[in-house]
């Protein structure tokens, strides 16, 4: 999901070749997990972005501790599983948070990847005004080199004039 709404943000964000056919839909078969683990396994740096986002209201421990990878992450999940009573357990544990999770993603997600873009209109304009405020500088210098070029040629001109009255 948090891909999948990715996708459609500008810039896009780069996502691995193996999620592209899960990208279109709500949810994934569970046949396709393991591709899906894989694809994201396979990508260091898509799994650290995700990991990212891996919020508590949207990812359960387990699974914030295999996107973050922390030193002895692989010994604290199986501490959890332990904890929650065995194998069993933790699989309708797991699909009780899905649940949540994907009742919850679809808001978070586009709330984050909006501030994301919105972060990058805001460095644009602010560039931009810079742009323009340097802009402005130097038209405002040319304005007033020019008004002094005016006065010049005002003063040489009335001196001319004088001039050319005391000739007469």
């Amino acid at each position: 999901m948090i891909a999948a709404t990715a996708r459609t943000m500008q810039p896009r964000l780069v996502f691995p070749v193996g999620l592209k056919p899960f990208l279109k839909t709500r949810t994934v078969p569970s046949k396709a997990l393991a591709t899906v683990r894989a694809a994201i396994e396979g990508d260091d740096e898509f799994r650290t972005r995700l990991s990212a986002g891996a919020v508590a209201e949207l990812v359960d421990e387990v699974g914030r501790l295999w996107l973050g990878r922390p030193d002895g992450w692989l010994d604290q999940v199986w501490a959890l599983l332990d904890a929650s009573g065995g194998e069993a357990e933790a699989e309708t544990t797991v699909r009780t948070e899905a649940k949540r999770r994907e009742a919850a993603e679809a808001a978070a997600v586009r709330a984050r990847l909006e501030v994301v873009a919105l972060q990058g209109q805001v460095s644009e304009l602010q560039r931009q005004l810079a742009d323009s405020i340097s802009d402005r500088d130097q038209h405002v210098a040319h304005v007033e080199r020019l008004q002094a070029q005016v006065r010049e040629v005002q003063a040489s001109a009335r001196k001319a004039a004088a001039r050319g009255a005391g000739d007469e």
